[in-house]
């Protein structure tokens, strides 16, 4: 749930800063495909690589504090 939850803010932060700040500032996003939180750290490293394959920019991102 976490996951989504921060895939789909992302998103609507872009659409948000777009909707209000109009034709003054051209707003742009790239939602990487994989955001490894700690939810996403409970992946098998097969299937993070798989989604890897599957994602444009081909990398994943981590948000865990090293």
């Amino acid at each position: 749930m976490a996951y989504a939850v921060s895939k789909a803010a992302g998103l609507q932060l872009m659409k948000c800063l777009a909707t209000t700040q109009g034709p003054k500032v051209r707003v742009n996003a790239v939602l990487p495909g994989l955001l490894l939180t700690e939810w996403g750290q409970r992946f098998s490293p097969e299937q993070i690589q798989g989604v890897k394959d599957k994602a444009l920019l081909k990398k994943e991102v981590s948000l865990i504090k090293a």
